[in-house]
């Protein structure tokens, strides 16, 4: 009798897990060569950093106001096998309104080479980091202002977060047609599809030619003998176009690394401040439930000291859980975010942030979206709607 609940205990448990799994784990953890880049356009008026444009009026006592600003996120990443580059301009914004104008420029980016082995797994060394510089010009009371800050990381770690939204092109290309979705056949697509800028880039009089040979090349490689011009055309429709949107940016993985942070900020009326920290940071990715959903763990501890304020030796600790959830329509997706934020030097040490979000593509190159968030440990609940416009 134990033997059989023992039996249907294990049964109940693979089952459990077969439901929970992703559908190509194995696939995801290919470390496959990669370029991406985007550029998309928000809101970013100095009032509300979501808003594109902000008219406020005030009944008690009368007042009134109007703010504009746009920001500009560039992306891009590039993955090489043994290297990892990634870059963003995140946070580079532009206002202007009563309250003057604020131009902020700002660029974050990090670099890994996987250079050698650690007990059977990878490896590296990393150099990231931020620079920002922001300049403001009021018009009342008039007056300027000059902030700069740069944040250079040195790290060493194990483990290796997977870009996954090229590996998803492909597999939704060959479950399109039919074709058997392996390991091998996908790396070999991804590889050739490294190649698409060299190739598509070559001095000609005749792109038609560097086209169709490229996706020739690709039917070859599937087997898909004459049926090139299917590819071509599968793969610029706009449910693919709004399929790969809805992955950009994901990962897969594990990983768990050591950091160095000195950083050095600058502002006009204020002493300039150093800081040293020492990070130790865990983050782990996956897709479940047949990769209808994906999550993400970050958690990073960070003790350290700063030149200047009341505390010379500072705690931050954070903790941050991500999830997506795809519909079955490629249009949607819906996305949710716990944050909790311990930090040594804040007015509310304990911090927890809740955001959930739900998303649909009007176009491949506009989403729209609408949501809540709780802030403030539930001292701030509110909802939001926006958009956001991507012009490659």
């Amino acid at each position: 009798m134990n033997r059989r609940v023992i039996f249907l205990c294990v049964v109940l448990m693979i089952s459990t897990v077969g439901l929970w799994a992703g559908a190509y784990d194995d696939i995801y953890m290919l470390n496959l060569p990669y370029q991406y880049q985007s550029l998309t356009i928000d809101g970013a008026s100095a009032t509300n950093g979501t808003h594109a444009f902000d008219l406020e009026l005030t009944t008690s006592p009368a007042s009134f106001s109007i703010e504009a600003g746009l920001g500009a996120d560039w992306d891009y990443v590039k993955n090489e096998g043994p290297s990892f580059l990634w870059l963003t301009t995140s946070g580079t914004q532009a206002q202007i309104g009563d309250s003057g104008i604020g131009i902020s420029a700002a660029v974050d980016g990090m670099y890994r080479n996987y250079a050698f082995e650690l007990e059977g797994m990878d490896a590296f060394l990393s150099a990231s980091g931020d620079a920002t510089v922001t300049m403001n010009l009021n018009f009342s009371p008039v007056g300027a202002n000059f902030f700069a800050s740069l944040d250079p990381e040195i790290g060493f770690g194990v483990g290796r977060m997977y870009g996954i939204q090229n590996t998803r092109e492909i597999i939704n290309t060959m479950e399109h047609f039919g074709i058997p979705v392996t390991p091998e056949k996908v790396k070999e697509v991804a590889e050739h599809d490294f190649l698409r800028t060299t190739k598509f880039n070559a001095y000609t009089n005749d792109l038609s030619k560097i086209v169709s040979d490229f996706y020739q090349e690709r039917a070859d490689i599937l087997g898909m003998g004459d049926r090139a011009l299917e590819l071509i055309y599968v793969g610029n429709s706009q449910e693919y176009a709004f399929e790969r949107n809805r992955w950009a940016g994901l990962q897969y993985g594990w990983t768990t690394y050591m950091e160095a942070r000195p950083e050095l900020l600058y502002s006009t009326g204020s002493t300039t401040e150093f800081r040293m920290d020492l990070a130790l940071v865990g983050e782990y990715a996956t897709l479940l439930n047949d990769d209808t959903l994906y999550a993400r763990g970050y958690v990073d501890i960070v003790p350290g000291i700063t030149t200047s304020g009341t505390d010379f030796f500072t705690f931050v600790s954070n903790l941050t859980v991500d999830a997506r959830y795809f519909f079955t329509d490629p249009r949607m997706w819906a996305d949710g975010t716990v944050d909790i934020t311990i930090n040594s030097q804040a007015t509310k040490v304990f911090d927890l942030d809740i955001d959930a979000q739900f998303n649909y593509q009007i176009n491949p190159n506009f989403t729209a979206f609408a949501g809540a968030e709780i802030q403030n440990t539930f001292g701030t609940i509110a909802v939001y709607a926006g958009g956001e416009m991507r012009l490659f």
